[in-house]
């Protein structure tokens, strides 16, 4: 097996990855909340199938050119989701800290207060 054939068998996965996220974008559009991040799988989805189809190109032409055009797209693909990951691991650490404050300063307005103790 070449590249080029790697790269046209990997691009039906990318292309599944990049369908299912443009899906679940619009799922998440049809909610009141979801409406406000829903473009960023929808996003995501976007660069797979760009992704999908530069490798298919590639192994079509058996071109340098799209060989390497199809490495920068996937190599980009790979950022987004990273820079996605880290962005959600980073607000949920936040969300995190201040629901263990909030719940502190309850707990303390409790048993200042004659509420039930924990």
């Amino acid at each position: 097996m070449d590249i080029y054939e790697s790269a046209s068998k990997g691009s039906g996965w990318i292309k599944f990855f990049g369908i299912i996220n443009i899906i679940m974008g619009g799922l998440q559009a049809l909610t009141i909340v979801g409406i406000l991040w829903a473009w960023i799988p929808i996003w995501v989805g976007v660069v797979a199938l760009q992704t999908a189809s530069a490798g298919e190109k590639a192994s079509i032409n058996k071109n340098e050119t799209d060989l390497i055009q199809y490495h920068f797209k996937i190599k980009f693909l790979f950022q987004l989701i990273g820079i996605f990951i880290i962005i959600g691991l980073v607000i949920g650490i936040i969300i995190l800290i201040f629901s263990l404050i909030f719940s502190a300063f309850i707990a303390n307005y409790f048993s200042q207060f004659g509420g039930s103790g924990w």
